[in-house]
């Protein structure tokens, strides 16, 4: 028996000389090792929903042509100044963000926005041309306008460390704008809904400065022309996120919204429309 327990010594010495000539380290001493712990941020989050409180100012100009013969231009004007639409809004928003394989992320999001106001036309101001109507100045106007828009932005990530995420990819947006323009006294009512996708390029960006405390920004943008219609789209956000627990975190940003549209086309919309929205942001962040 000491015989044989010698013989399985020099055979057990043999293969960790054997391991240690060939520049490999004895399989056990990985067991001693401590797992490694990723610090839980935007960077390491496989799932997580948003909830924004958002207050964005508003400025909108628009022109509403003939749809019957867009030759025959309507009024160029500031919704917010000539019918007395809130230049500011309190909304809330949910986003989603999905983490598919390491790199591959998915993010969505919808906004609405609805105002209402009562206003008159101004006595020294022109007569309102809008769309197939005419608004003579003095006119008492109920309007309604609604704003509605489906985010859904993928992107790769070409960096991506401990502390820094860089992310590239293509985002699809369902936009819809809709309005109604009543004179009542009159029984003049002019409506219009117009709706579409369009497709943008897409970047994000993450830094986790702390342990606790990152900052992101993620924006996307495009410019493209189809037959009688030209738009312009931009949109980006940024801010401060702290991870106040494991899986929360609380932020507050800042983002805004872009868009300009000019058409020919009145099978879609004859005329010009463009919005800028911008404004700050709180947020809290349920991951996982």
């Amino acid at each position: 028996m000491r015989a044989f327990h010698r013989f399985a010594l020099a055979l057990a010495m043999a293969g960790m000389a054997g391991a240690a000539i060939a520049g490999e380290a004895p399989q056990g001493r990985v067991l001693l090792q401590p797992p490694k712990v990723l610090t839980p941020s935007p960077i390491t989050d496989r799932f997580a929903v948003t909830a924004r409180f958002y207050s964005p100012t508003m400025e909108t100009f628009f022109r509403y042509d003939n749809p019957d013969n867009p030759a025959d231009f309507g009024t160029p004007f500031y919704v917010e100044d000539t019918l007395g639409l809130k230049d500011r809004l309190y909304q809330g928003t949910l986003d989603m963000m999905f983490r598919i394989d390491e790199r591959h992320r998915i993010q969505a999001q919808f906004s609405q926005q609805n105002r209402t106001a009562i206003a008159t036309l101004a006595l020294d101001d022109p007569p309102l041309l809008f769309g197939n109507s005419v608004f003579d100045n003095g006119s008492v106007l109920h309007t309604e306008m609604q704003q509605r828009k489906l985010d859904v932005v993928y992107t790769y990530s070409i960096l991506r460390r401990q502390r820094v995420e860089i992310g590239l990819g293509l985002g699809i947006h369902l936009l819809q704008f809709s309005g109604t323009l009543e004179e009542p006294a009159e029984f003049i009512n002019e409506q219009l809904d117009t709706a579409g996708p369009a497709a943008s390029l897409a970047a994000d960006f993450s830094w986790r400065i702390f342990r606790r405390l990152s900052l992101n920004a993620q924006g996307q943008g495009l410019r493209a022309k189809i037959d009688d219609v030209r738009g312009d789209y931009f949109s980006w956000r940024a801010n401060l996120q702290w991870r106040a627990a494991r899986n929360m975190a609380i932020g507050l940003g800042y983002s805004g919204t872009y868009y300009e549209v000019k058409s020919t086309d009145p099978d879609f919309f004859a005329g010009y429309l463009w919005i800028y929205n911008r404004g700050p942001e709180a947020f809290v962040r349920v991951s996982f």
